[in-house]
């Protein structure tokens, strides 16, 4: 009787756990309706039209989609709840490529590889303007390394 109690408070705990962790995918869902948040998709049809529109050396041409959440105009009960949702973010599909944090303010950037190429980079910062923003495609980590340089360079 006491291994069956034990077992079923080790499950408890462990369902408890993993419901307590949060995923991209989620945590965009679960924010996307909140009252005053800024949201943008972008992706097939439209993508390929921003793409037309494109100067450049071609940046977007891997690049399939784009999600901006933003939460700046919420209420501050809303970026509580949002910025405990990040502290708790885990998600075994991405890999964390950079995580700060300066006071208040927390970002992450998470990269999601498939044949080693990004299939999603995700920005998550929280704090006083918290935000999340997606980019999905078929990148190749030189240009990200690319694209940095340029921006630092000042193009």
């Amino acid at each position: 009787m006491y291994k069956r109690i034990v077992s079923v408070l080790l499950f408890t705990a462990l369902c408890s756990a993993m419901w307590a962790q949060i995923s991209v995918n989620r945590l965009f869902n679960e924010f996307s309706t909140a009252k005053n948040v800024e949201k943008v998709k972008l992706g097939g049809l439209l993508m390929s039209i921003v793409k037309t529109f494109e100067r450049g050396n071609g940046e977007l041409a891997n690049i399939s989609g784009i999600k901006v959440l933003s939460l700046e105009e919420c209420s501050p009960e809303v970026k509580q709840r949002f910025n405990e949702s990040v502290s708790n973010l885990r998600d075994n599909r991405y890999e964390t490529f950079i995580n700060t944090n300066d006071g208040s303010e927390r970002s992450k950037i998470l990269l999601r590889f498939e044949k080693d190429l990004i299939r999603e980079l995700v920005i998550v910062t929280s704090g006083e303007d918290p935000a999340l923003i997606s980019i999905t495609g078929k990148i190749d980590p030189k240009d990200i390394e690319k694209w940095s340089s340029k921006k630092s360079d000042g193009e």
